[in-house]
């Protein structure tokens, strides 16, 4: 039975946050794909050069957040999605909450009074939603605390993987400014 593999595009890199190490956004299983290809299937130049432009652009990523969230006013999140966990690690943020919605599966009245209360002691000024995902308990906490709505983007629409990031650190600065 053939294995299923994930075949990277350097120039689309429509990555999930899964593949990069918490400390920092860098590659960490390129190694294990030049081992699982090596002599087989792939060119392993090819792929180390592909690694090689990968890292290069998860470095200016890095520099990038880190130049822009260095100085904000509120480090403290509450996400529509744990998986920003990886982004909120990486520039020193704390994730308080993530509202875990899904299509069927709506949070609780005990769930929205227990993220307006985060919301009110911690002085958020913001909640963060996903921009292709359901907002309905974030709307609610909006109006009960009047935090504003930001949108991040988990990369899983039109946008590549590197422009949902910069789009993302950029909505982090504006919103935690």
């Amino acid at each position: 039975e053939a294995e299923s593999v994930v075949c990277i595009d350097v120039d689309d890199s429509r990555l999930l946050p899964e593949v990069f190490d918490c400390e920092n956004l860098r590659f960490h299983r390129m190694d294990a794909a030049a081992m699982h290809f090596g002599d087989e299937s792939f060119d392993t130049a090819v792929l180390y050069n592909a690694a090689f432009h990968l890292e290069e652009k998860l470095d200016a990523l890095q520099a990038y957040g880190e130049t822009q969230l260095s100085e904000l006013s509120c480090r403290e999140l509450i996400t529509f999605h744990d998986g920003f966990g990886y982004m909120a690690q990486a520039f020193d943020l704390e994730i308080l909450h993530a509202i875990e919605e899904e299509s069927g599966r709506e949070a609780s009245a005990a769930e929205i009074i227990n993220i307006a209360n985060i919301v009110t002691n911690n002085n958020l000024p913001c909640i963060f939603v996903e921009s292709n995902g359901s907002t309905s308990a974030a709307q609610i906490t909006s109006r009960e605390t009047g935090t504003q709505i930001y949108e991040l983007d988990m990369a899983m629409s039109e946008r590549d993987y590197f422009s949902a990031m910069y789009h993302n650190i950029d909505t982090l600065k504006e919103a935690l400014k």
